[in-house]
């Protein structure tokens, strides 16, 4: 054996026990990670198609762009303000929202993080009701800006991934992430994708997280099939079949 030959080999080995133990990790990590919507749909990196949303759990959910900028009532029904984004934990579930009001402290604009389980859907109309009042409003913290409303550990805001690039796992790009939509029980349940290329449209993907390598610091949001052929059955959006009350958080 010549000596660049043993060379080559040993690389070969050294590169090949690298992958066995990255897919040996990304093994273990999968059956500690939480559970998302996607995560009983079986997915196939090679497949040429991803598993369709239920349209019944689909329309049964709620836009993220009809929610931000609902306005937020208190209490008493006195205006607080308009939600500004949502926070989402790595289990893909909305953990809170961010409120972005205060004049009623006459303070100005300030971010307050209101809690999922503390948001009400409002009798009787539009918009959200809160536990925030003046003598309140140090349990939800002031903020100056929704960039810096305290996050948990792998939360992230929603606003990250509306709008961002759409690429497949082999880097082609597909188009864009036009809207979110929440399911009943606050779990992130699809992701809206507008092509980039025929057919055109928007079109509900499954919620892909943390456990098939997304993360918030990335620009873009990846589909992960090698390819997608919309017209195999994935949902093409109707924006008119959403529900029509705005808004539902834990009751």
């Amino acid at each position: 054996m010549t000596r660049s030959t043993f060379v080559y080999m040993s690389m070969l080995t050294m590169l090949t026990a690298s992958l066995a133990l990255a897919q040996e990790a990304a093994g273990q990590q999968d059956t500690t990670a939480s559970t998302t919507a996607a995560d009983s749909m079986l997915i196939d990196p090679n497949a040429s198609q991803v598993p369709m949303v239920p349209e019944d759990q689909l329309y049964s959910g709620w836009r993220a762009k009809t929610l931000i900028d609902q306005e937020v009532y208190g209490p008493n029904g006195n205006d607080l303000g308009e939600i500004h984004d949502m926070i989402v934990g790595p289990d893909g579930k909305v953990s809170a929202i961010v409120v972005e009001g205060g004049g009623f402290l006459e303070i100005g604009d300030a971010m307050f993080r209101i809690s999922w389980d503390q948001v009400k859907a409002r009798t009787g109309g539009d918009g959200v009701m809160v536990p925030l009042t003046e003598e309140t409003a140090e349990n939800f913290g002031l903020y100056d800006s929704g960039d810096f409303v305290r996050e948990g550990p792998q939360e992230f805001r929603l606003s990250e991934l509306l709008g961002d690039r759409v690429v497949l796992n082999n880097g082609v790009s597909y188009g864009y992430v036009n809207d979110v939509v929440i399911g009943q029980d606050g779990k992130l349940l699809s992701v809206i994708v507008n092509n980039a290329a025929a057919p055109y449209g928007a079109y509900a993907y499954p919620w892909y997280g943390y456990n098939y390598g997304w993360n918030p610091g990335l620009a873009y949001y990846a589909l992960p099939v090698t390819e997608v052929n919309p017209a195999a059955g994935v949902v093409k959006v109707d924006p008119g079949r959403f529900g029509q009350v705005p808004f539902a958080a834990a009751q």
